[in-house]
């Protein structure tokens, strides 16, 4: 929930860190931010991360959502809403945003700058907010597109080893399971730097311990 929680991603940690104490100082909006990288590797808890740190208005979407270009219009226009009823700065995360075909791409190009968007032949005025866009496929974006309004421009890399048997051994503690460090190391090689890997494969492992378990007392009731 927060950066002194998250494992890994020490440089991008260190960016956001600068860009947050920043905008603690001057009252501004964190810069609209892309992050690019492997899937599974924390861009949503870390965007959700940066919005706990300064107190904003997380909402997360799917790019696939939005059918048209009304349908991004009125999205912004109500999560606006939300945000200013709530009286926090908005932290808008769309993930896979490479999905967004040029044209909706092209709508998202003025209110990043402007905050204010067009809707039924008028103008509509939107409380300053961030855009954070998470994709694994920067390279189906358009540079020419809104993709010049993101400030912040990073990328999100596998783990290390270490980091990885960190997330590994704390899930093994939330869950009881009892493990040796040779354990975690076999384990985390196994996961090529992904978190996401790495706690699918710690849940194969619990459930495992558990299914044995309870052939083990279902055995033992029996003698």
């Amino acid at each position: 929930s927060s950066f002194s929680g998250l494992v890994g991603l020490s440089i991008p940690k260190r960016q956001a860190t600068i860009c947050i104490n920043s905008c603690r100082i001057t009252k501004e909006i964190f810069p609209h931010t892309l992050l690019h990288g492997p899937g599974g590797v924390g861009k949503t808890t870390f965007a959700r991360s940066i919005a706990n740190e300064l107190g904003y208005y997380f909402v997360e979407c799917e790019a696939y959502v939005f059918l048209n270009s009304l349908t991004l219009v009125q999205y912004l226009i109500d999560k606006d809403k939300l945000s200013k009823e709530t009286g926090k700065p908005l932290l808008l995360f769309v993930d896979e945003i490479h999905r967004m075909n040029l044209k909706m791409q092209e709508v998202l190009y003025f209110p990043m700058k402007e905050f204010r968007v067009l809707y039924d032949m008028s103008y509509v005025s939107l409380k300053p907010f961030c855009l954070i866009g998470a994709t694994t496929r920067k390279d189906m974006l358009n540079d020419e597109s809104f993709v010049k309004r993101f400030v912040n421009v990073w990328s999100l890399p596998l783990y290390e080893d270490y980091h990885i048997g960190h997330i590994i051994s704390n899930y093994f503690k939330q869950q009881r399971v009892i493990f040796k460090p040779e354990h975690i190391k076999l384990i985390s090689v196994r996961c090529f730097g992904n978190p996401r890997f790495a706690l699918n494969i710690s849940i194969k492992i619990r459930d495992h311990l558990l299914s044995r378990d309870s052939v083990a007392r279902i055995l033992s009731d029996k003698d």
